[in-house]
């Protein structure tokens, strides 16, 4: 009977150890801002909308500044791109991260057929360039001009981007 105990008793705590928990950490941060403390103007025409002021930058609502330019508000909820447009205009949605992935899988599986090892290798170095590229994109500490060339040259070769905008990067620095 002990003997059963002991083995019912291990195996819940094996299971405990395999299962473990997880805890979601919200993504949520409580800053402070000045609340409607910038008189916006487009054109000379007073624009009426909330707006808040943090470090430096006033804040206001895309389809209030859309409205005022006398543009439409676009919104892709694959992307979760919020888009300014002319009236009338089709935006071209840019690329789901979900379309990257499938386009980064089949070149690696067209690349290394039947070698699972290579072809995941593969995924991870592209999928790596492709965020260096996107981060880099959000950030103004980069040089547009030789990453838009990099881009060109390699189409979808995201990591062959990412090598190229450094070595382009480094001779520029260099003959500056």
């Amino acid at each position: 009977m002990k003997r059963n105990l002991k083995c019912i008793v291990l195996g819940m705590l094996i299971m405990l150890l395999i299962t473990g928990t997880v805890f979601a950490v919200p993504v949520t941060k409580t800053i402070e801002v000045v609340f409607n403390k910038v008189n916006l103007t487009v054109n000379g025409q007073k624009v009426t909308a909330d707006n808040i002021l943090y470090n430096g930058t006033t804040y206001v609502p895309i389809r209030a500044t859309a409205d005022a330019l006398g543009k439409v508000v676009g919104w892709d909820p694959i992307t979760n791109t919020a888009s300014i447009n002319d009236k009338g205009s089709t935006p071209t949605p840019a690329p789901s991260t979900n379309d990257v992935a499938s386009k980064i899988k089949s070149k690696a599986e067209e690349k290394w057929p039947g070698n699972f090892s290579m072809q995941k290798y593969e995924i991870d170095r592209q999928t790596e360039a492709y965020n260096t590229i996107q981060g880099l994109l959000n950030t103004t500490d980069y040089n547009a001009d030789i990453l838009k060339l990099a881009i060109e040259k390699w189409d979808d070769e995201y990591s062959m981007q990412v090598y190229e905008y450094e070595r382009q990067l480094k001779a520029f620095k260099e003959l500056n």
